[in-house]
């Protein structure tokens, strides 16, 4: 009987642990899914991520592309604005030249008829 009894205790303490083993094994289930819920979700994140970063670098590659464009621009609008000015004293020069040769001009005339 006492083997009977020891059987039994044996077989309760067996049976406890099957129901301590069953629960880790659900515990270690449900951690695994959570890990693989974490995993996908770092996955894409990371793929979010790698995106920005490509996006990111092409906005730079731009801006710094606009800003080469800019500078040759502000060049170009620099060296119109000296033509332009040396254009305009060239004018300026010219149309003196004329008006002195005209006034000159005139007064032989006038010299002329003076003298007629």
């Amino acid at each position: 009987m006492q083997m009977g009894m020891q059987i039994g205790e044996q077989s309760e303490e067996i049976d406890e642990l099957n129901e301590k083993y069953k629960r880790a094994l659900r515990d270690k289930v449900d951690i695994y899914d959570e890990l693989v819920e974490s995993l996908k979700e770092l996955v894409q994140r990371n793929a979010r991520f790698m995106k920005n970063e490509v996006e990111i670098t092409q906005l730079n590659n731009d801006c710094a592309i606009l800003k080469r464009e800019l500078e040759q621009k502000e060049k170009t609008i620099a060296d119109i604005q000296r033509d332009i000015q040396a254009k305009d004293q060239e004018a300026a020069e010219n149309s003196k030249h004329r008006i002195e040769q005209r006034q000159a001009l005139l007064r032989e005339q006038r010299t002329q008829f003076k003298k007629r």
